[in-house]
């Protein structure tokens, strides 16, 4: 597993034997003050002082999180080697001039999707953010939530305008479903990424063994080369696993 050397060692939300023996006390006294108080994970309530004490805790070790998307064989040779880039404009017409300048699409289809494509509205939202899911259970569990990601090239704002026509056919048929496994340096950028719902929740809800115990991750900045663990696609036994997602 490739890290960043001298970096703790990567925790992961679905294997409790990664867990640094801080945060496995701080999930095991809440899961103890909050079990039975909710059905699911996102639900449970916990003081602000805790949810800041968590953060604390966690910020010094890299937490594993997959990003899911479809990709081009040159975008994931470029992911390989250059690691995961936050959204912004540039980055999107980059992807699609690209992807016309490798005959994936025409010009005219290019046009259409440089004119059409969602990034000015998003600025609020995915702006500037590496979008992963924490909790490798959900890709079993909810499938459906990562659907799209997997089955139509270029992400939400590129194919959202377009999913009913013939142009969002084309970019169904392009690339291949893949999980960009990521380990996330929680303390590498000066905005600290946001969780949701609150990794508090998550660890503490899978102690409890309660439902739903993933969520989104909104990371501000890039994810290093070197921090991209693996990249999964159809074929791939860590792929596979998963009998559920799309399989091209």
């Amino acid at each position: 597993m490739r890290g960043v050397p001298g970096e703790p060692p990567v925790v992961h939300l679905d294997g409790q034997r990664t867990w640094p023996a801080a945060v496995r006390e701080f999930a095991e006294h809440w899961a103890g003050e909050l079990g039975g108080s909710s059905e699911c994970a996102g639900d449970l309530r916990f003081p602000e002082r805790a949810l800041a004490e968590f953060t604390a805790l966690i910020r010094s070790s890299p937490v594993r999180a997959y990003h899911c998307t479809r990709l081009l064989d040159e975008e994931a040779a470029d992911i390989r080697s250059g690691g995961l880039r936050p959204l912004t404009v540039d980055l999107v017409e980059a992807r699609i001039r690209a992807a016309c300048a490798g005959g994936w699409l025409t010009l005219d289809e290019g046009e259409a999707l440089l004119s059409g494509n969602a990034v000015d509205c998003d600025r609020g939202q995915r702006f500037g953010q590496v979008c992963a899911v924490a909790g490798r259970s959900l890709l079993d569990e909810d499938p459906g939530a990562v659907e799209m990601l997997l089955s139509t090239w270029g992400g939400e704002v590129i194919y959202r305008a377009h999913e009913r026509t013939a142009l969002g056919a084309r970019l169904r048929s392009m690339g291949t479903p893949a999980i960009v496994a990521v380990n996330l340096r929680l303390r590498a950028h000066s905005r600290a990424p946001r969780f949701w719902p609150p990794l508090a929740c998550l660890f503490t809800g899978r102690l409890l063994g309660l439902p739903d115990t993933w969520g989104d991750v909104f990371f501000y900045g890039p994810v290093a080369a070197a921090d991209v663990a693996a990249i999964w696609q159809p074929g791939d036994r860590e792929y596979d696993r998963h009998a559920r997602l799309p399989k091209r």
